[in-house]
């Protein structure tokens, strides 16, 4: 998956909202868009989750 540079912008204010919970609020973000069947929106939230998990590794 690719992640453009508004979502990895998104990804960063995520941490730094949330900090190591950042991963927990992906999830429970593409849980969400998948619960409404909003594909696009569970594409984008994965993509951040996967970003997410590299850069806290």
């Amino acid at each position: 998956m690719m992640i453009d540079d508004i979502d990895r912008t998104d990804a960063i204010f995520l941490i730094a909202q949330h900090g190591r919970n950042a991963l927990q609020v992906a999830a429970a973000q593409t849980a969400g868009a998948i619960g409404r069947g909003d594909h696009g929106e569970a594409q984008r939230w994965l993509a951040m989750r996967s970003f997410l998990q590299r850069a806290m590794a």
